[in-house]
């Protein structure tokens, strides 16, 4: 319907095809980078120095979520600027993850740690560990069971998966080789 009126009104404006052509191309262009436009999605700084822009809330600093994450254990802070991370490098959160599990004892944080690890080594969910090192499969193993004593559900599911298979984790819930590293 649409391309039919833009057709009738194309003859009569433009008085040839070539240029109707190029007309709904251009017009479809724009379209399409209208559309784009009204996305609402968290848009980052490529290198997420100054300013993480989410959703509707506008440009928030990204160091006051870091200043809330260290000195107050902000959650709503960490979760906005995981969340911001989680289109650069994984590795980008594993810092403020160590701090919100070390210090301030978020659970959803001892989770990030462990999956931060495991995607960093580049393994799949519920695949081997054997990409690690031991002693970072250690130190993964020990956050995931404490994310998972903690109730993330996520967790959970790998440390009971991981337990069944009795490869990292006997059936007890120890972590295997755990008493070789501090």
């Amino acid at each position: 319907m649409i391309i039919r009126i833009i057709y009738k009104l194309g003859i009569k404006i433009f008085q040839s095809r070539r240029i109707l052509i190029l007309g709904l191309i251009l017009f479809s262009g724009v379209f399409t980078i209208y559309c784009q436009s009204d996305k609402k999605e968290a848009i980052v700084d490529s290198e997420i120095k100054d300013t993480v822009i989410l959703e509707e809330q506008g440009a928030v600093p990204v160091d006051d979520l870091k200043f809330k994450i260290l000195w107050k254990g902000d959650t709503l802070a960490y979760l906005k600027l995981r969340d911001a991370f989680l289109l650069g490098p994984e590795e980008n959160i594993l810092f403020w993850s160590l701090i919100m599990a070390n210090k301030y004892d978020y659970y959803i944080a001892y989770f990030d740690v462990f999956f931060t690890l495991k995607d960093s080594y580049q393994i799949r969910a519920y695949s081997s560990l054997d990409r690690m090192d031991k002693k970072t499969r250690v130190f993964a193993l020990k956050y995931l069971k404490v994310a998972a004593e903690r109730g993330h559900s996520d967790a959970q599911d790998y440390f009971k998966k991981y337990c069944e298979e009795g490869i990292y984790v006997t059936k007890e819930g120890e972590i295997i080789d755990e008493d070789e590293f501090p």
